[in-house]
């Protein structure tokens, strides 16, 4: 039988039991004489919960137990690491909102621009944690959205 275990490397700078907080700063200003408004939005959020879950045969278990694994399964998840051990890179993410009223006789127009990720942060957000040899343990199945501009416009009559 083969000894499979991660890498020693993942383990090196692994805290153990850290407390992960998230942060969510707002604000917004309103400027009456320019009818202006400019906002803005900070999140740290914690990154995600990391696992080596190994899928082990059942004749793998069975010479660990002595027996066969109970209710005649073919295989047996297994996390490699400690639970609350590892944890993937930490999420920042800072909007911007400007808009600017326009008054037109009895009507009004807002025009916005909405500016989100301005940071152009990439952390990951979902990780493959699936342990296999060899195999794609950690990669990326998701990165937060890049940098993204929206312009809208509000018409009130």
């Amino acid at each position: 039988m083969t000894e499979i275990s991660p890498p020693a490397s993942v383990f090196a700078n692994a805290p153990a039991n850290v407390l992960q907080g998230a942060v969510k700063l707002h604000g917004s200003a309103s400027f009456p004489r320019i009818d202006t408004q400019v906002s803005a939005v900070f999140q740290s959020k914690p990154g995600a919960l990391l696992a080596a879950n190994w899928s082990a045969p059942a004749a793998t278990i069975a010479t660990f137990l002595g027996r066969a694994p109970s209710g005649n399964v073919p295989n047996v998840t297994i996390n490699l690491i400690e639970p609350g051990s590892l944890y993937g890179d930490r999420i920042n993410q800072l909007d911007f909102r400007f808009a600017k009223k326009f008054q037109f006789g009895g009507s009004r127009t807002m025009i916005a621009l909405d500016l989100y990720n301005s940071l152009n942060a990439n952390p990951v957000l979902t990780y493959n944690n699936s342990f296999t040899p060899g195999g794609p343990w950690l990669q990326a199945n998701s990165i937060l959205t890049g940098r993204l501009a929206r312009i809208s416009a509000e018409w009130t009559f």
